[in-house]
């Protein structure tokens, strides 16, 4: 894994949600931020209250994160989105799928 990203989060009612962005198809695709920083003028154009917390989740949480996005309909993940674009958009199946074969090359080492 070459990136761990930030991603911004809340929890309300037991019930975690993650910060979004809209790609140019219409899609809602999960925002995942470099550095802390970016994410946090993420929060500040985006207006999100104070509830929504910066985190870097360690791998193992990442992965289950991904799923339960792809479980909840979100087929995308972009990176360093600003209120008009975003650095790179991926397909977070690809992305899980990279990360188990990273993780299962790496276990034996």
């Amino acid at each position: 894994m070459d990136l761990i990203p930030f991603l911004i989060f809340k929890a309300e009612s037991g019930q975690a949600e993650f910060a979004q962005w809209r790609t140019e198809a219409g899609d809602s695709a999960l925002a995942l931020f470099q550095d802390r920083a970016k994410a946090e003028a993420f929060c500040k154009i985006s207006s999100l209250s104070e509830v929504w917390v910066v985190v870097q989740p360690a791998l193992p949480m990442l992965q289950s994160i991904f799923k339960a996005m792809i479980q909840a309909g979100i087929q995308y993940a972009v990176l360093d989105p600003d209120e008009k674009s975003a650095r790179t958009v991926y397909k977070l199946a690809e992305v899980v799928a990279a990360a188990e074969s990273w993780f299962s090359q790496n276990s034996n080492k």
